[in-house]
């Protein structure tokens, strides 16, 4: 967790790379990685988004906080911030909801495309299960 902290951005990304492989979904894990989600470092932020989409605590904080992340200008973050929902939507059926919620907001966000695809991918693992 020291790891998180650390003033090289290859080290914060490696520490949330890791945190979503061991698997650990507590608490105080799942607020470390959130607050990486706003680092400055666009590797940092993807494997947050990772680590959080691997972890699959279902939270609407995790969600809401990942959805923000959909605006962002990286592709590389936005495409982690999908794979992670996709991940939790087919896990928990809140995020169906939220992201509808999201896009009823953001309706001229430029990434709109990419996140609808989002949703169909989770409605569509729903309907073949």
């Amino acid at each position: 967790m020291k790891l998180l902290g650390n003033g090289n951005s290859n080290v914060r990304s490696s520490g949330a790379y890791s945190l979503g492989e061991l698997n650990k979904n507590s608490n105080t894990v799942i607020d470390a990685l959130m607050k990486l989600l706003d680092d400055q470092d666009s590797k940092v932020c993807s494997s947050a988004a990772n680590a959080l989409g691997k972890l699959g605590k279902e939270s609407e904080a995790v969600i809401k906080a990942l959805l923000n992340l959909f605006s962002d200008k990286n592709q590389k973050v936005r495409s982690s911030v999908a794979e992670a929902l996709v991940k939790l939507g087919k896990r928990f059926n809140n995020v169906p909801h939220l992201i509808e919620q999201w896009l009823q907001v953001n309706q001229n966000n430029e990434n709109i495309g990419h996140l609808i695809d989002v949703l169909q991918q989770i409605v569509t693992a729903d309907f073949v299960n």
